[in-house]
């Protein structure tokens, strides 16, 4: 039995009201808001690593970047020196 969107939140709705344990209520708020947000990985990234992002499109829309051939020859041209 495949259920559509409103019989299954109103299945959702009465697994909800009929419980009074505050364990499972918790966990599947936050079971809810973690699936939610799954798809945006922007909220899971401090501070930090979301300036790095915008700094490399910055430096993307500026011209500044390199084909990953030109990056394989920088790397051997720094492991042929050691």
């Amino acid at each position: 039995m495949e259920l559509n969107t409103l019989e299954l939140k109103n299945e959702l709705h009465t697994l909800v009201t009929n419980t009074n344990d505050e364990e499972v209520l918790f966990r599947v708020k936050e079971y809810f808001t973690e699936l939610k947000n799954k798809d945006d990985w922007w909220h899971s990234l401090t501070i930090e690593q979301k300036n790095k992002v915008e700094i490399g499109t910055q430096q993307l829309d500026n011209g500044l970047k390199f084909s990953n051939d030109e990056v394989r020859i920088e790397i051997d041209k720094l492991l042929q020196q050691k």
